[in-house]
């Protein structure tokens, strides 16, 4: 798919119309709940970002009138040129969300909006217009806004989501909601899928989806979702030659890692003694995490690498991942991926095993 050609990158004129529609919706369902109405972006660290949301501000001041200020946090060196041409505002503080009126905030993370404490002030009523698939992060923010309203226009879908009742676990089902409609975003599953399976072939292993992963209490949306919550990976288990089970997240949010963590911490082991009968002691768990967005977030790989093993109580083997300057930037040169490997008893994936 050539560059520009969905939104969330350069709007182009294919896109335009229904970006308008919800550009239009938002700005509608925001006078009707009385709210100020703040833009946000979770994608404002890259040029295309940027220049989306230059086309949500200058639609904004040609079709009604209103001013609306662009603002970035820590931003990637690629895209420092290309803002300042824009006339963006880039700041690496926290506290420049506060604005009169109408603004924009593009920032590469939702936490800022929800951290108050730091002197960032947000209005009660917001809205939160997300050019990329809401993921966890955003839909949080939303959540704990509570009067917020989440838009989509990935794909240019434009699909809104009342986020007003709904429970944390709600917030992420929606977020997986939206996440599957995308055209993108099946498109790229498939595509994934098969570069796996070619892989997969080619080194005689045998493929094993898995639905669950936590106890039946869990919400099965919230454990899907690890690996399609924002980038287009779909999630997938693998068993290898009984021994290990390789678990592929591409490029994610930072809060997926953790949920599955939490997920196999959360596993059953009432009954690893069959698999003892059996011959088998032990599993490898090979857990990739992309690492785009870490380096997005400022948030090092080995960091992320290290709290799934705490999450897990597991002992981590090895881990790596590119360097990063102060600013959250990965630095020319170094690796995009990060690889964790984490050896883990059996008891620890019984509820896996017992899936194949």
């Amino acid at each position: 798919m050539r560059q520009g050609q969905y939104l969330g990158h350069m709007v182009t004129k294919g896109d335009r119309r229904t970006f308008v529609m919800a550009i239009e919706r938002a700005k509608r369902l925001a006078e009707k709940d009385d709210a100020q109405p703040v833009l946000w972006t979770h994608e404002g660290a890259d040029p295309d970002g940027i220049g989306a949301m230059k086309f949500v501000r200058d639609y904004l001041s040609q079709k009604h009138g209103l001013t609306a200020r662009i603002i970035t946090g820590p931003i990637m060196f690629t895209a420092r040129p290309f803002a300042e041409r824009l006339g963006v505002d880039i700041s690496e503080k926290e506290d420049n969300f506060q604005s009169a009126g109408m603004h924009m905030v593009l920032d590469t993370c939702a936490k800022p909006l929800l951290n108050g404490a730091r002197g960032v002030l947000v209005p009660e009523r917001t809205l939160v217009i997300d050019h990329h698939v809401p993921d966890v992060t955003s839909i949080e923010a939303a959540y704990m806004i509570r009067n917020a309203v989440a838009i989509s226009t990935c794909e240019m879908l434009a699909s809104i989501v009342p986020v007003r009742e709904i429970t944390r676990e709600g917030a992420f089902a929606l977020a997986v909601g939206i996440a599957s409609d995308t055209d993108r975003l099946r498109v790229a599953e498939r595509r994934t899928i098969a570069i796996f399976e070619r892989l997969l072939r080619m080194a005689n292993v045998k493929r094993t989806e898995i639905d669950e992963l936590a106890d039946p209490s869990w919400d099965p949306k919230i454990t899907r979702m690890v690996g399609s919550d924002l980038n287009y990976a779909n999630w997938q288990t693998y068993e290898v030659g009984s021994k290990e089970w390789v678990i592929a997240i591409g490029q994610t949010s930072l809060e997926a890692p953790f949920i599955l963590a939490n997920a196999l911490r959360r596993l059953n082991a009432d009954i690893s003694a069959s698999f003892t009968e059996i011959g088998i002691e032990k599993f490898k768990i090979s857990i990739r995490v992309g690492f785009a967005q870490a380096n997005k977030t400022g948030v090092h790989a080995n960091d992320i690498a290290r709290r799934i093993s705490q999450l897990c109580e597991l002992p981590q083997e090895q881990w790596g991942g590119g360097e990063i300057d102060r600013a959250g930037v990965v630095i020319p040169g170094t690796p995009t991926q990060v690889v964790v490997m984490i050896n883990a008893a059996i008891k620890d994936i019984i509820h896996l095993a017992t899936k194949t």
